[in-house]
């Protein structure tokens, strides 16, 4: 199953008193698919209800990006500022289910089928671009002056009973006080 949504397009051109036009665009994009597999024997489970087993498999995943743009064109020169924002997540759940001891218990599996499961992740990217008329665009990433302030940890506690390891990350230009 997958599926695209256009959920935002809108530009508005501003006359500006140097008579260059202002350009404001502002561009929203989501997509989203779900990968299903499952090995259900209805037969199977209605003839013999003892010995009945399901197995489902669910990945669903999503991205989300919004751009907004900020332009001068002078006809022969155009200059602009992009900001781009993504957000993805990407996680999945396999469930097996079986009936033992001829209907007397039930052997529960849950797993998860992708090596990282990725609940949230948001990126931000500031790009200025330049055009002259009849050549290629040229484009330079803007990055903070200073350096990053980078944060990260790992919750673990649970990993010999679970298996599971949390983390997060965060990269930020600025920093707090």
């Amino acid at each position: 199953l997958r599926g695209h949504l256009l959920f935002l397009d809108a530009e508005l051109a501003y006359p500006t008193s140097t008579g260059l036009p202002l350009k404001l665009d502002a561009v929203g994009a989501a997509t989203g698919r779900v990968d299903v597999s499952s090995s259900i024997d209805i037969r199977q489970c209605l003839k013999n209800p003892e010995s009945a087993k399901v197995d489902i498999k669910l990945i669903p995943s999503t991205d989300v990006e919004v751009s907004l743009m900020m332009l001068v064109d002078a006809g022969a020169v155009a200059t602009s500022l992009k900001v781009m924002t993504n957000l993805h997540s990407s996680t999945g759940s396999h469930v097996v289910a079986k009936v033992i001891e001829n209907g007397h218990g039930i052997d529960l599996q849950w797993g998860l089928p992708l090596d990282k499961q990725e609940i949230l992740t948001a990126s931000s990217d500031m790009v200025f671009f330049t055009t002259e008329k009849g050549q290629l665009e040229k484009q330079k990433p803007i990055s903070a002056a200073t350096e990053k302030n980078e944060y990260s940890g790992c919750f673990d506690q649970l990993s010999q009973v679970l298996g599971l390891t949390l983390c997060g990350k965060v990269s930020l230009p600025f920093s707090f006080s």
